[in-house]
């Protein structure tokens, strides 16, 4: 039975002055990327240094990995994206992306993973929180729970009723956009190095963990 050890936050590391941040732009997409299906048309989903002035007058310049993230969006490189392609997923779609980096100049051979949709799948009852997340009544404000949870806790029942095959790359109801991955596809993204995402098992996670 699976329970929260086998799931696992993707999360961005930024770990020195080289590390490229990344933002989604407005176009062609905008927000709809991580929050809705894209109607595909061709056109891919370009993603843009978010200190792309600072480090133009810094003189930095980065360098690229095999995966990124921005803004809860996984990007991955073509080697990635073929060794995902044969899993199934319920609610990500993989887009072609490119990178607008220095001068323009748009960095092409990558793919985000547009994950779309929420499964119910978090134990309320179990998971751990600070005080800020109740109301005066005691009740858990829903829509804050990411930013107040101390110990996430997945619900082994709720799990069980959605097909593990599905379970590949997902997001969970209340805990905000964060995209998370089964052990599987952790393993196969981590064949291909370098990267500039982290990885931290649900049944370890903490506030600091990702600090």
């Amino acid at each position: 039975m699976l329970t929260t050890a086998d799931f696992f936050l993707i999360h961005q590391t930024v770990s020195n002055d080289s590390n490229l941040v990344l933002s989604r732009t407005m176009e062609p997409y905008g927000l709809s990327v991580a929050r809705h299906r894209i109607p595909f048309d061709g056109r891919p989903v370009i993603f843009k240094n978010m200190f792309h002035e600072e480090d133009k007058k810094a003189g930095v310049v980065h360098g690229y990995t095999n995966a990124h993230e921005a803004s809860s969006v996984p990007i991955f490189s073509t080697v990635v994206y073929q060794t995902l392609s044969s899993l199934d997923y319920a609610a990500t779609q993989f887009v072609p992306a490119v990178i607008r980096g220095e001068d323009d100049h748009f960095v092409e051979g990558y793919y985000a993973a547009n994950t779309f949709d929420f499964f119910d799948v978090l134990d309320l009852e179990q998971s751990e929180y600070y005080p800020e997340a109740f109301d005066e009544d005691g009740n858990l404000i829903l829509d804050e729970i990411m930013e107040e949870i101390k110990t996430v806790v997945f619900c082994k029942e709720k799990l069980s009723k959605i097909d593990p095959k599905y379970l590949t790359m997902f997001k969970v109801k209340y805990l905000s956009d964060r995209v998370f991955v089964s052990r599987e596809v952790k393993a196969l993204i981590e064949q291909h190095p370098p990267l500039a995402i982290g990885f931290i098992q649900m049944s370890t996670w903490t506030p600091v963990a990702e600090m």
